[in-house]
């Protein structure tokens, strides 16, 4: 069994192509694919892969894409908003967490959170909403990779991301 440093090895290359803005156009290689992005919405993903279940995410070439695009925004600055879609328990959260892990190991120092969506609108000990709580650490780092799972268990996800991105 591999220890996970080869796939932690890609992603730290992939970064640094990233950083030197070295990565394809998102839309070409939707195309590509035979997506049109125009028209991608929750359920054509979802019947794309009941009719191609391996195309599901096996993690290596989609963890060098996000390595690519964080290398790009640490260089450029501003904020990417890079889905991960698909069926229930094809392995998005796994997926999350591999990022948050290769994210972690990277030698440039880059502060992480992988949250639930669908905790926001829980309340802390001291009373207070999750999205509250996150939005006030993210207020206090300068630059943050953050991975947000469960997205479609919050309702109010779109209001939630606009008050994340405040």
């Amino acid at each position: 069994m591999s220890d996970g440093s080869d796939k932690i090895d890609r992603f730290r290359r992939a970064f640094e192509r990233g950083e030197q803005g070295q990565v394809d156009d998102e839309d070409a290689w939707l195309r590509e694919q035979g997506f049109l992005p125009e028209r991608v919405d929750d359920e054509w993903v979802a019947q794309y892969f009941r009719e191609n279940p391996t195309e599901a995410v096996d993690q290596t070439e989609e963890l060098e894409t996000v390595a690519e695009d964080l290398g790009v925004l640490t260089e450029a600055g501003g904020v990417m908003h890079l889905p991960v879609v698909g069926e229930s328990g094809i392995g998005k959260t796994v997926f999350l967490q591999t990022i948050q892990q290769a994210v972690e190991e990277l030698p440039r120092e880059m502060p992480v959170r992988l949250v639930d969506a669908d905790a926001f609108d829980e309340e802390t000990a001291d009373g207070r909403f999750q999205l509250r709580v996150l939005q006030d650490d993210l207020r206090q780092l300068d630059e943050v990779v953050l991975l947000i799972d469960n997205c479609n268990r919050d309702r109010e996800i779109e209001a939630s991301l606009r008050a994340i991105g405040e």
